[in-house]
């Protein structure tokens, strides 16, 4: 306020830097909430032995189950770092697989609703 007068300009530029501190302090937290990881991410904990390459991962998913991988997430779940598959299998069924990254072992199995 501006000598007792409200100030639209003042009242939008501090919301706008309110809400711009807020999202820049919740974006990283969602990200992180989400299981989000990025392609760098994979590349350093590929680099570093922490998790087998993606093309072992998709050996061992079609070892376990035939069928088109139509979607693959990478999450890591009380310091286990597991990926999700899903499948498709000619029939049209579709199937997630967990698999351990950095073992190949089969977690679950099961057909998706």
């Amino acid at each position: 306020m501006i000598g007792g007068r409200f100030d639209p300009h003042r009242f939008v530029s501090m919301y706008a830097f309110v809400l711009t501190v807020l999202l820049s302090v919740l974006a990283p937290l969602d990200a992180q909430a989400s299981g989000d990881v990025s392609a760098s991410e994979v590349r350093r904990l590929e680099a570093t032995g922490k998790i087998l390459p993606l093309q072992t991962i998709l050996s061992k998913a079609r070892e376990t189950k035939a069928g088109r991988v139509i979607d693959i997430e990478l999450e890591s779940k009380s310091g286990l770092w597991i990926y999700e598959l899903e499948l498709i299998e000619d029939s049209g069924r579709v199937w997630e697989m967990k698999i351990n990254a950095s073992s190949g072992a089969l977690i679950k199995l099961k057909e998706d609703d």
